[in-house]
């Protein structure tokens, strides 16, 4: 079990054989949100080969930045940073925006600053890339997320938007990078 008290866990890039760990990280975040979630509401596939596979086309991406917390017995979180959309298609790029894909750690290691810490090397990645601000969305029910990003300097942009693949409302939040 973690320290609650602790401020810094070694980080490396995530490697495409990194997918799996990564998928069954995903799939723990999303079990939770059963929690808040509407009646019936299932996870999304992920911890899977499919999920797997998807994360290891995202992590090869070219544009793409993506850093792994390990702990004693392997990665514990992570943090994927894409170039921004205007729409999840990927119709045009939003110029100087960087989007955070996912961001996850274990359940266990909620409260150690782990979230934090990846989520300020995501920045500071951003914005040696060159990037100016950085854009996320996340469940509009999802109160502990909401509340983790609004201390980490992020705002709401707009009215919160239905997301058929995850059947939730999400919210779309924003922040300058440093």
């Amino acid at each position: 079990m973690p320290r609650r008290d602790d401020t810094s866990i070694p980080t490396r890039p995530a490697l495409p054989g990194d997918a799996l760990a990564l998928a069954r990280i995903s799939a723990a975040g999303f079990d939770t949100y059963r929690a808040w979630a509407p009646a019936g509401w299932a996870p999304p596939e992920s911890g899977d080969a499919t999920d797997a596979s998807r994360l290891r086309a995202q992590l090869v991406h070219p544009a793409a930045w993506s850093r792994v917390a390990d702990g004693e017995r392997g990665p514990v979180g992570f943090a994927l940073v894409q170039p921004a959309f205007t729409v999840n298609t990927r119709a045009e790029p939003l110029e100087g925006v960087a989007h955070l894909l996912r961001l996850f750690v274990l359940p266990a290691w909620w409260g150690t600053g782990v979230a934090a810490q990846l989520l300020r090397e995501a920045a500071a990645a951003a914005a040696a890339d060159g990037y100016d601000r950085m854009r996320l969305w996340t469940p509009a029910g999802h109160a502990r997320a909401q509340a983790f990003y609004r201390r980490e300097g992020f705002t709401q942009v707009g009215d919160a938007f239905e997301e058929p693949q995850l059947a939730l409302s999400l919210i779309e939040l924003w922040r300058d990078v440093p």
